[in-house]
């Protein structure tokens, strides 16, 4: 795995405008879940949503592509570095014009699976970066109680493990 800087990260520039990524108002700033409640449920599960305004502060007509990344704080576990967990793209968005975008956060992008193949939904917490690599919105997830086995079959045959 690379260790090292990276000099342009994924999902950076391209853009023929500028772009803000700003919470909703009223939108919770973090989500809580539970290893109890998630261990057995199928892994296309949407276990969390997050919700992102978008609004072209710039000059110029564009489309945007809202980026998804899930960030684990503690940088010791044996996780990727950010996972890109979900996108989508808005066409053709108006100078001055605002918009918002759900991203949705799938159990499957969670687990993590070991050289038994066994799949291990892990606490932690997570930052929650949604917009672009530059200036992203921010949000948090706990995932809270013991480490435990994703070991359903409907689990296990839908991530081909």
């Amino acid at each position: 795995t690379w260790q090292g800087e990276v000099l342009y990260s994924f999902g950076w520039g391209l853009s023929y405008t500028k772009v803000s990524y700003t919470p909703p108002s009223g939108a919770a700033d973090s989500v809580h879940l539970h290893t109890d409640t998630l261990a057995h449920l199928p892994s296309d599960t949407v276990v969390a949503s997050f919700a992102v305004a978008i609004t072209n502060v710039g000059t110029m007509t564009s489309d945007c592509v809202v980026l998804g990344f899930l960030v684990p704080l503690d940088r010791s576990a044996r996780r990727p570095r950010q996972v890109l967990f979900d996108f989508t793209r808005l066409p053709a968005i108006a100078p001055g014009e605002s918009r918002s975008a759900v991203l949705a956060l799938s159990l499957a992008q969670l687990v993590r699976v070991d050289s038994a193949r066994d799949a291990w939904l892990e606490p932690g917490v997570y930052t929650v970066l949604l917009g672009d690599v530059v200036a992203p919105a921010v949000a948090a997830l706990h995932v809270k109680g013991p480490a435990a086995l994703a070991s359903s079959m409907a689990w296990t045959q839908r991530v081909g493990i």
